[in-house]
């Protein structure tokens, strides 16, 4: 039987050593280094009009409480560094014909250690997501149990690094991870790569060899395995400018067009005139077309942003750790934080008060995962925006994310799937007193199929929420929200809803 095969007990004795790896990081840090740790408590009671988003004349509406122990974590000093936090996401529904309990736990867990002294490292990570099970349906919030699931990943990541002769840079890692979401139970994928690497001095080179491989516990299908070798030549123009020529060669063992070595070619180039502004990307002309990855970043002491596009091989497993970074603002907080406050500690406890002050979400919109058990070709466009200031601070996130699915990645083959994800959401928060404060939200997201143009759906969302600190640890609010949804897939739907929070720091 599948649950008995040899691969799926290789997979859980694998979870098991990742996860015992990250414990033993987490736990055995060397006693030199210091670690921040905050906590709290975030009690949410929604009285909704429409919670299960039935459709007109069906509406069950009920009360419901969310009460969500959560943590940070971040440590300096030492051989170990280490950052997380998480939330328990426990919600009880509190209508006359049931009183369901479930659990949307989130958050994630990063520990990193050196090993051998500038050689030898060792990365673990554990990562929990409440994602929409079907994205052309929908939900009335993440901790809804309507149309979501909780989705888990642990990944260990053993890599060498250093120079040879003081000018070549080397780098040989195996990237893990083990992702068990939705239907998708038991899935394995690694990125194996070895590189060696000459910064522009003016002229400088890079050379890798990569290898993803992707297991899935579909009966009777084999490890699909993708290979990649690339040298790329770089130039300086000047001291802050490079631009380089790539060529490379490519072959997979799922798809005829590619079963043999095919070259492909390129063009890159970086751009940092100082340390606030950083510019990243290339273009390559691959087996399945166009591909490229960019980025622009920029921070001031008091603001950050992003602008990332990319058209690459993609999979379930990577989507953990590319979506939830698209609308991060706490990320983003960390970025414009650095300069004023280079101590990571420091940073943290600053990034937990500015939320708690401003009320602005960690986390804006992000796209939904699509499962699936092959690779796919995803193209994404995302910018991402924080400000905050001492009375008036923003978040915004925009991102456009088209998923392409075919038997084979070659332009010959046809595509079987196509689905694009919008959204954005924009949420500004008024200091009106030292103690007292509004925030306002509007998002809107749209899932279509590119395929079949009648399966559509849109779902917009307004919320105005007024908050106090009711003690130096202690912050209330009172809000109310509104949306709809506009659906050929699920039915329509309409949702007015009224909250209050109580969130207590320890």
């Amino acid at each position: 039987m599948l649950a008995t095969s040899p691969w799926h007990r290789r997979k859980r004795r694998a979870l098991f050593t990742a996860t015992t790896v990250l414990g033993a990081l987490v736990v055995s840090g060397p006693a030199s280094a210091l670690v921040n740790f905050e906590s709290g408590i975030n009690t949410r009671g929604t009285y909704s009009s429409n919670p299960d988003l039935a459709p007109s004349g069906q509406e069950n509406p009920g009360f419901r409480l969310d009460i969500s122990p959560y943590f940070s974590v971040a440590s300096r000093g030492g051989r170990l560094a280490l950052s997380g936090g998480g939330a328990l996401g426990m919600s009880v529904d509190l209508r006359r014909d049931g009183d369901d309990l479930s659990l949307r736990p989130s958050g994630y867990l990063n520990a990193s250690l050196e090993a051998v002294d500038n050689f030898l490292f060792v990365d673990a990570r554990a990562s929990v997501y409440s994602t929409l099970d079907n994205p052309f349906q929908a939900t009335t919030d993440p901790l809804s149990p309507n149309n979501t699931s909780t989705a888990y990943q642990v990944g260990l990541t053993p890599y060498i690094r250093g120079q040879l002769f003081g000018q070549l840079d080397y780098e040989v890692r195996s990237d893990n991870s083990w992702t068990d979401s939705g239907n998708n139970r038991g899935q394995y994928a690694a990125t194996n790569t070895a590189s060696i690497s000459r910064a522009p001095q003016p002229l400088g080179f890079a050379f890798s060899f990569q290898q993803q491989l992707l297991q899935s516990n579909i009966e009777g299908q084999d490890l699909l395995d993708t290979q990649t070798a690339r040298f790329s030549l770089r130039y300086a123009v000047t001291s802050n400018l490079a631009l380089g020529a790539r060529i490379g060669a490519e072959k997979y063992n799922y798809t005829l067009r590619a079963h043999d070595w095919q070259r492909f070619y390129g063009l890159e180039a970086s751009w940092r005139p100082n340390d606030r502004t950083l510019f990243e990307g290339y273009w390559e002309d691959r087996v399945f077309g166009n591909s490229w990855q960019a980025a622009f970043t920029y921070r001031r002491p008091r603001m950050a942003f992003n602008i990332v596009s990319s058209r690459l091989l993609s999979n379930t497993p990577q989507q953990f750790l590319v979506f939830p970074g698209l609308s991060n603002l706490v990320s983003l907080l960390d970025a414009a934080l650095t300069t004023r406050i280079p101590d990571p500690i420091e940073r943290q406890r600053a990034i937990v008060d500015v939320l708690s002050r401003t009320q602005l979400p960690a986390e804006l919109l992000t796209p939904s995962f699509i499962y699936s058990q092959n690779f796919q070709i995803q193209e994404t466009n995302s910018a991402s925006l924080v400000f905050y200031g001492p009375r008036n601070s923003l978040g915004l996130s925009v991102f456009s994310t088209t998923t392409d699915y075919t038997a084979g990645i070659s332009p010959e083959i046809p595509v079987t799937q196509k689905t694009r994800q919008s959204g954005a959401a924009l949420s500004l928060s008024h200091r009106l007193t030292p103690i007292t404060g509004l925030t306002a939200t509007a998002a809107w997201r749209q899932t279509e199929d590119l395929l079949v143009t009648s399966r559509k759906t849109t779902q917009p969302e307004f919320r105005l929420e007024a908050s106090r600190q009711i003690s130096l640890r202690t912050y209330g609010t009172l809000g109310a929200r509104y949306q709809w949804v506009d659906s050929t897939v699920a039915n329509d739907a309409t949702e007015v809803a009224i909250f209050f929070t109580l969130n207590h720091r320890f």
